[in-house]
Order: C-alpha cells, then structure tokens, then sequence
C-alpha cells in the first residue's frame, strides 16, 4: 500500500556538491511525488533554479513507479566540474628519448650483453646502435610544455568550484650545462654525457663508462674526456675529443684521441687493433697494435709486434720492445730491443715520417719536371728552326710548348722551398738518439737519417746509439762513457725506405 508521510521524498546533493539527487522511499503515494513538491526541497536547499531544473525533475517524476518496492533516485541537477590545470612536461627530443627508454630497458635486464639481432632487410652495424646519450653543444634536446593554470566549474547552487593550476615539470636542469629558453626548447650548453636521473638532468662533460664498451654501449665518438672502468671488446670504436682511460684490457678496438691515451692494463689487438694519440700514448704494454702518438710514447712492459709512429719522445725504460717497427721523432729510452733469439725489430729514429715521405716523392718528382720542361724546350727550337715564318698552326704549337715549359719550371721552384723547409722542419724536431737500459739483441735494425745498423752481436746495456756530425752512428757504454765502433757490432749500410739528409742538398743541386 503506498506511503502518505510527505517526508518520504528528499533531495541530497553529492559531496562534491555537483549533482542534486532525488530519493523517494518505496510505496510512496504519487500525490506526493509531484514537480511543485520536488523543486520545493530543491529550492529550499539552495539549489540554482533553471530550465534544466525543471526538465530534470519532470523526467523523474514521469520515471517513478509507486508500485516499486525498491527506492527511487533520479539526478535533478548538475553541476559543472572543474578543469584541472595539466602539469607541465618535458620531452625528450626522438632520437633521444628512444636511447634513453633503452637504457632503462637494458638496466631491468641482467646478463652478459649480445650483440641484437638484426629484424630489418638493410645490413646494420650493430657496434654503431648507440646505448649512450651523447649530445653536443647547442644541440635541442626536448621541449618543455609549459603548465596550464585550469577552468574554474560551478555546483549545483550555482557557487564556483575553483579549479588547481598544473604544476611545473618535475624536472631539474642544471643552469651550468643546460639551458632552458623563452621558446621552451631545452638546449646544451657544453658537449658531453646526457644523464636523467631521480628527475635531475644535466650534461657531464666526461663520459665515465662503469663496465665494458661492447654491445651494452655501442661505439662511442665523444667530445670530451672518457674513463672506461673495464675493457674494450673487439671491433668497437672509441673516439675523444679529449683523452681516453681504459683501466682493463683492450682487445682488437680502435682508439682515437685528441690529447692522451692511457691504457693501465694494456692492449691486445692481434693485428686489427688501432691507437692513436694526438698527444701522449702510455700503456703498460702494446701487442700486436698499430698506432702513433704526437707527442710521447710510454711503455711500462713491452712492445711487441706493434708498428708505432712517434712524434717527439720514447719513454719505456725498463720495456722490452720485441718485433715490429717504432718510428721516433725524438729521443728513446727502453729497457731492451729484441731478443737472444734474434727477433726482426725495426728502430727508426729522429724520423717524421709523413714529411719524409712528402720529401721522397718530391725528390722523384723533380726530375720528372725538369725532363718535362726539357723536352718542351727542345721541341720549341725544333719547330722555330724549321721556318722562318711560322704558320698559324706552328704559332699554337710553339705557344702551347712555351706553356708547357713555363708551367714545369713554375712547379719546380715552390718544390724545392718546400724540401729546404721540410729538412729544416725535419733537423729542428729531430733527434736521432737511442737509450738502451738492458740488451740491444742481434737481430735489430736501428735506423737513422738514411743509415741502417743491423746489429749482428748482442750489446749489453746501458748503451747510447746516437749520430755523429758527418751521420754516422756512434755507439757509448753509458758505463765507462767509452765510444765504440759500431760496426762491431752491427752491419751498416743504407737505409732503403728513407732519403739520406747528408745528401739533400747534392740531390737538389743535381735537381735544379
């Protein structure tokens, strides 16, 4: 039977005050349940009138069943949210971002790394996928999106729900390395390591690699220094604007360096592996490694079977250098060259080899230009003599000739300034001088200024291998300071892979 008590019809606003909602109890006579008898209590309650208002209540007044046995709610207004202000965020420029997800992935993972696998049609160098954000300066590398302050809502009373604006990115740049511009781009400063972490973005300039470069790095081309905790494994590439240190082993990789390399256990390249130095190269040993320092070579073990170029010093005292060929510009210092078996080693000293080489091929080259300017001469008095009045076809020749000549004189000349300036280069940095600590062994080649002493007897050191005024090798025991003829011990004679300074100056004589 239906309900009388009027009470049994109610309206309740939500606790966010953005709905008002009727609730009528079951059995509740219709009389009751009128439109009138709803916006009373909804009026009453401060909730705003509107035609929205009196839409909503005829819907749930047309909805009620008095027969129903279960309570009757029906929403009669609503409110309008507010809209949250969105956050700010920064963005990682692309390429960027997908090292960067790479990285987290490789750090949830565990195990030795290997090398991908390849799922496109195109061949891939896999040494050159990159697991490092290596920026440089001025380079974008995201872009902030600023936060939005929001759209305030209203409640159903009509009362305003103030809305909260979003908040700055969670990111922390650091003002030295990293610039955050009025245009919202997010830009290096300096070059280096990109490092994200626990929100706090900056920029190293040294890249500090805590285990092995190989495939969990890739091959790494960085401006400044790198310190590389572990090894280097075969065929991966290091390259530094600045200085490289590898505390463990190098196997067959390529290192390239602005300044210094410093290799504290060593490197083991088995013919493939390269250094190269634009200052200093210091190792505690070389095996099987091509390379060449600008400045300095240091060794604290050995030297085997390396070819190493040189461009001022040697400092290996207590090293033994063992097959192979050492190019030095300067002075040299080692523990010992070859051994009692008579290994083949190749000292060249006081030698810059990419002028000399420069000097071998203009001294081939002069020749060449002076039979070209001969042989145009000659064929100019041939056609003079032959008439008194050239033809018109005999004047081209004779001006085509002319030029000719004109031309290989023209190239002669700066030629030969270039060789006098070179050999003044070559005397100034040069120092063809040779310190043996412990054994020079038979079976050494040492080289000088056009000059070969292959040694036949094992020298026992300390010895100084240095070149007398007229170029000749001169041999001291640094024990007694006495002078020995080296041609006791060592054959001399020509050296056939370099010029012979004694004799520029003839040869540019006979040249000119």
């Amino acid at each position: 039977m239906p309900t009388s008590d009027e009470n049994a019809v109610h309206v309740r606003i939500s606790a966010d005050r953005l709905q008002a909602i009727v609730e009528v109890e079951p059995g509740t006579a219709r009389e009751f349940v009128t439109d009138e008898v709803i916006l009373a209590i909804a009026l009453s309650q401060s909730i705003q009138q509107s035609s929205e208002l009196n839409r909503l209540i005829a819907r749930a007044v047309k909805a009620y069943d008095p027969d129903s046995t279960e309570p009757f709610e029906a929403v009669i207004a609503e409110g309008t949210p507010p809209e949250m202000g969105r956050h700010g965020e920064f963005n990682l420029e692309p390429d960027l971002q997908q090292i960067y997800e790479q990285i987290q992935a490789r750090e949830s993972e565990e195990g030795e790394p290997e090398e991908p696998e390849n799922d496109q049609t195109e061949p891939q160098d896999h040494h050159e996928r990159t697991m490092l954000m290596i920026v440089k300066p001025g380079q974008q590398l995201g872009t902030i999106t600023p936060p939005t302050d929001g759209v305030d809502g209203v409640d159903v009373s009509g009362k305003t729900i103030a809305s909260k604006p979003g908040k700055p990115p969670i990111e922390e740049f650091d003002p030295e390395s990293i610039e955050h511009r009025d245009d919202h781009t997010v830009v290096a400063r300096i070059g280096g390591q990109l490092l994200i972490q626990q929100g706090k973005i900056r920029i190293n300039p040294t890249l500090e690699i805590k285990g092995t470069v190989d495939f969990s790095t890739g091959n790494i081309h960085f401006p400044g220094n790198i310190e590389i905790r572990e090894g280097v494994r075969d065929c991966f590439v290091v390259e530094s604007g600045e200085s490289i240190t590898v505390v463990g082993l190098v196997e067959a990789a390529t290192l390239k360096a602005g300044k210094d390399i410093v290799l504290k256990r060593g490197m083991a390249a088995r013919d493939k592996g390269l250094a190269e130095a634009g200052r200093d190269l210091n190792a505690h040993y070389l095996d099987n490694v091509s390379g060449n320092a600008g400045r300095n070579l240091l060794i604290e073990k050995e030297l085997t079977n390396s070819s190493i170029t040189v461009g001022e010093k040697t400092i290996a005292p207590s090293a033994t250098i063992v097959g192979g060929e050492l190019i030095c510009a300067g002075a040299c210092e080692v523990g010992q060259i070859g051994t009692e078996a008579g290994a083949h080693t190749v000292i060249a000293l006081g030698r810059i080899d990419s002028v000399e080489s420069l000097i071998k091929e203009a001294l081939e080259l002069i020749p060449t230009l002076n039979e070209r300017a001969a042989k145009a001469t000659e064929q100019l008095e041939q056609v003079k003599s032959s008439s008194s009045v050239l033809s018109a076809k005999q004047a081209e020749i004779v001006t085509e000739l002319q030029y000719k000549a004109m031309e290989a004189q023209a190239k002669i000349k700066p030629l030969k300034r270039a060789l006098t300036l070179a050999n003044t280069v070559i005397t100034e940095r040069a120092e063809p001088r040779l310190v043996v600590q412990s054994m020079l062994c038979q079976g050494a080649e040492i080289r000088a200024c056009g000059r070969r002493a292959t040694v036949t007897t094992t020298i026992k050191g300390p010895v100084c291998i240095a070149l007398t005024d007229s170029g000749e090798f001169q041999l001291t025991d640094l024990n007694t300071n006495s002078v020995l003829a080296m041609d006791q011990f060592a054959t001399i004679d020509d050296d056939p892979t370099a010029f012979d300074r004694r004799t520029l100056d003839a040869e540019l004589k006979i040249a000119a």
